[in-house]
This record gives structure tokens, C-alpha cells and sequence, in this order.
């Protein structure tokens, strides 16, 4: 059963990705100081199909090699102290996903 602050992150993240979806981008397009951006990917463990709609370009998403995020990784925490945090709460590795053009 899914805890209070699990039930108010995806209260929170159904809004931002709401007013991103309706305003095709125009808002709710940076977080944290980070530009916020579209994925279309497979559940790690469900297997399945996660869309995500609004304003869209076409990348190509990869994980980034072990010596790319540590080259990568201070940065993102800098940015959001967040994902430090759930890194030091986890025993899995978070992936750091690079997206090209």
C-alpha cells in the first residue's frame, strides 16, 4: 500500500505532466532548473508501454556508460539534491540516461 508522500508525488506529478500535456509545453516545461521532456518507454519490471504526450522531438535514449555518469551524475545532483537522496535510499543503480537527436 502506497504511503502518504508516495500518494501526494503522484498527485503532484499527474498536475505538472496535466499542464505540460495541455498546454503542449508551453508550461511546466522546467523543473528543478532542468528542462523537462517527453519519454516513451517499457516498465522495467512490468514490461509495459509508458507514453508520456505533449511537445515532442525525436531522441534517441541510451544509458550512459559507467564513465559517462560518473562524469555526469555531480552535475544532475547539483541540479536536484533529490536524486542523490533516492540514491543513498536504494541498493540499485539509477540509471543515468543520455538523449541524442
Amino acid at each position: 500500500m502506497a504511503n502518504a508522500k508516495d500518494i501526494g508525488t503522484r498527485v503532484v506529478t499527474g498536475f505538472h505532466e496535466a499542464v505540460f500535456r495541455l498546454t503542449n509545453g508551453r508550461f511546466a516545461n522546467r523543473e528543478f532548473g532542468m528542462p523537462v521532456l517527453v519519454l516513451r518507454t517499457t516498465g522495467r519490471k512490468s514490461g509495459k508501454k509508458i507514453t508520456r504526450d505533449g511537445k515532442t522531438r525525436a531522441m534517441r535514449a541510451r544509458v550512459a556508460s559507467p564513465e559517462e555518469k560518473a562524469e555526469l551524475w555531480p552535475r544532475v545532483v547539483d541540479a536536484y539534491r533529490g536524486y542523490g537522496q533516492y540514491q543513498q535510499r536504494t541498493d540499485r543503480d539509477i540509471p543515468l540516461v543520455i538523449c541524442e537527436p
